[in-house]
């Protein structure tokens, strides 16, 4: 019987959209501001558009892009003319101003241990940057700056003081400190990762005495589901072997600094996120960031090529880009690859505002009212009178959606922000910013009622001239609101389907980098609006075995399956489905059961043909059948795979192809399997977590 692999080189092409082929930019120049090699990568997403800065030795490149896989080189972002050897930048936006971490060494200085990391800041993100502060006069690297969910600042950094003098595993280790503000440490640093492995030493037998020094670098924070999760890479970024690796921790609601951080798997066990393979050595230091569709994790590194001549002391790490994807709560990256590949999703709708200076919006938006132009990156609604309105001409029921909001400021204060659910001006509902009042508002219009506004106030701080970005996601009637990443504002409000918008009350507003993605996922928030999504199969008579409790949907089953189908819109089109599921804790492997997913055009096995997905636990092994009920897969499951463990199944159905993951494991990749149902089963009590279900556009 066929054994399954891993997919540790690339995913395969859906045939879908565009395609991207590691290393992403090949310079024209060997070295300087547009050469071919980015090492350090650092991308940041802002009013839509991403910017990527890297390690140089003049300066701090800078390039610019839309899609994460066209880049153009915009030259230095910053630069000292008594410094050099700018390492591993880190860019965050804060109310309008850009601030940049960076180490550097005095010009001329040839002991590397002698970089210190500074601050920088400018109004720009490509630049310049102008030097602000120095924050540590020792050896310092690798800054990552985070905001939790309570909006506090974080700074990862690198450093050897802490642990260069201990006695087992002396080496760079990585170490979190709160910010008071965005230029001042707390002077309170916690140890995050240290070194544990043979495989983070940089040097054997640096001293003489035996010991020998490891290097742990290159923090990356992201959270996710209720934990959160510090990147790092590991040994010397000149040597074959650096690698990426991860330690995770609960969310226990208190500081980032606060937190117990454990390697994964453990802290004595090797296995790496992300390693060399035949094609790509010396992987590491890296950024994650979101796909355009808002949705997806890429991961943004460095790496040489294995086929390229090894020259001594010439830079070739350049930089590359694969997605970032889970089994359960851990990662897995379908990488380093090296073939072409499917390019990170773009949402459904988007409107960068790119094009010159025009007097109008482009054929996508209804102009209902106000005065619209736009051009630079950014639209302009430039009426003081009555309300502004410009309408998306689609509808979209759950959804992501991302806009950059600025006032332009008058005597009469600012009211501003998005539609919603739009259907007339007697339907819809508003997210809105207050400049004289200093909140978020909601509110919805039904039948012409307009409800008791929900209020939260801002920062006092907030600037409202300069751009903060919007993300407003909306599962049935449920809307959550983020300011510039930070959650702010939730409720449910009685709307349904309708168009996004831009709206302006009394007032000029500068919009910029909005995106609409159609987008539904399960939590405890969300759990009502997923119940409407739902239906047990018409041929079972045990619909009481189904439940969804707090965001996790369980079935009772026993020996005879049950199946539940998803009647979702999205599943039309071109989509993409996760879902994490679990049997019952209790009996091995080996015991009786199996997990069933279908596509069909019907809610039942027995009305019609379905594309059949069958994991079964007795024989440990995974059947695919198609709609003609020929089996197209039968395939051993590795040995070691346990059912009572949480597993990611990912189906990505296109116009032509579909694609089946079961963690890193490559289940299906053909035809489109059909159908606009989508059925989930099991024959033995067991669950189903974090569903998400998305549109490709």
């Amino acid at each position: 019987m066929k054994q399954l692999g891993k997919l540790t080189t690339g995913l395969p092409l859906s045939k879908h959209a565009g395609v991207y082929e590691n290393p992403l930019y090949k310079g024209a120049e060997s070295s300087g501001a547009y050469s071919s090699v980015h090492p350090d990568p650092y991308v940041l997403k802002h009013n839509g558009l991403y910017y990527c800065f890297a390690t140089g030795g003049a300066g701090v490149p800078v390039m610019r892009s839309a899609n994460l896989v066209d880049w153009e080189p915009l030259g230095y972002a910053f630069s000292m003319p008594d410094r050099e050897g700018y390492w591993a930048p880190a860019v965050i936006y804060l109310n309008g101003i850009f601030y940049m971490y960076v180490s550097s060494v005095a010009l001329g200085e040839t002991d590397p241990h002698y970089e210190y990391l500074l601050v920088a800041t400018s109004d720009r993100p490509e630049g310049p940057f102008s030097y602000v502060k120095t924050l540590y006069d020792t050896f310092t690297i690798d800054a990552h700056v985070v905001k939790d969910e309570q909006g506090r600042l974080f700074l990862f950094y690198s450093d050897n003081n802490t642990m260069g003098i201990d006695r087992d595993r002396p080496g760079t280790v990585i170490l979190v400190d709160r910010l008071l503000d965005p230029i001042t440490p707390e002077g309170k640093p916690q140890l995050v990762v240290k070194p544990t492995l043979d495989e983070e030493i940089y040097e054997e037998n640096r001293f003489g005495d035996g010991r020998n020094w490891h290097t742990i670098e290159g923090a990356c924070y992201l959270h996710r589901r209720g934990r959160g999760y510090v990147m790092y890479s590991g040994n010397a970024f000149t040597k074959p072997y650096y690698f990426i690796g991860y330690s995770m921790t609960v969310d226990t609601g208190s500081g980032i600094a606060e937190r117990e951080w454990k390697k994964v798997p453990s802290e004595h066990v090797y296995e790496p996120l992300m390693r060399r393979n035949d094609d790509v050595e010396g992987v590491g230091h890296h950024s994650v960031v979101k796909a355009p569709n808002n949705v997806d994790d890429w991961i943004v590194y460095h790496g040489r090529d294995n086929h390229q001549q090894r020259i001594p002391h010439k830079e070739q790490r350049q930089m590359r880009i694969d997605p970032l994807l889970w089994k359960g709560d851990r990662m897995w990256v379908p990488g380093p690859s090296h073939t072409m590949q499917d390019a990170p999703a773009m949402p459904v709708f988007r409107d960068l505002f790119e094009t010159a200076e025009v007097e109008s919006l482009s054929p996508r938006w209804s102009i209902d009212s106000g005065a619209w132009s736009a051009g630079g990156y950014e639209a302009l609604q430039n009426s003081l009178v009555g309300i502004g309105t410009a309408l998306s001409t689609e509808s979209f029921t759950h959804f992501v959606y991302e806009l950059n909001v600025k006032w332009e400021p008058n005597h009469m204060g600012g009211l501003y922000g998005a539609y919603i659910g739009y259907s007339d001006m007697r339907n819809h509902v508003q997210v809105l910013l207050d400049v004289g009042k200093k909140e978020l508002i909601v509110f919805s219009v039904m039948n012409g009622l307009k409800s008791e506004p929900v209020r939260v106030k801002l920062d006092q701080a907030l600037c409202y001239s300069v751009f903060h970005k919007l993300t407003i996601t909306k599962v049935g009637q449920l809307i959550e609101v983020l300011v510039d990443d930070v959650p702010t504002l939730e409720g449910r409000f009685p709307v349904s389907s309708g168009r996004i918008g831009l709206v302006t009350h009394y007032t000029r507003a500068k919009f910029a980098g909005v995106a609409v993605t159609p987008h539904a996922q399960l939590n405890a928030k969300t759990t009502e609006a997923f119940i409407g999504m739902l239906q047990v199969d018409e041929e079972d008579d045990h619909a009481a075995t189904w439940q969804v409790k707090e965001g996790v949907l369980y079935c009772a089953a026993s020996n005879k399956p049950s199946l539940l189908w998803m009647k979702e819109e999205m599943l039309g089109k071109p989509f993409q489905f996760r879902a994490d599921l679990q049997f019952e804790q209790g009996g091995g492997s080996g015991s009786a059961g199996m997990f069933q997913l279908c596509l069909s055009e019907t809610p039942s096995r027995l009305s019609g043909p379905a594309f059949t997905l069958t994991l079964d636990r007795a024989g440990l092994e995974v059947k695919v059948e198609g709609t003609d009920g020929q089996v197209v897969l039968q395939a051993e499951l590795p040995a070691y795979f346990d059912f009572r463990d949480v597993h990611t199944l990912e189906l990505r159905q296109t116009r032509n192809n579909c694609l089946i993951l079961l963690d890193e494991y490559l289940i299906y990749q053909g035809e489109r399997c059909g159908g606009t149902m989508l059925g989930l089963g099991f024959s033995v009590p067991a669950q189903l977590s974090g569903i998400e279900i998305t549109e490709l556009s």
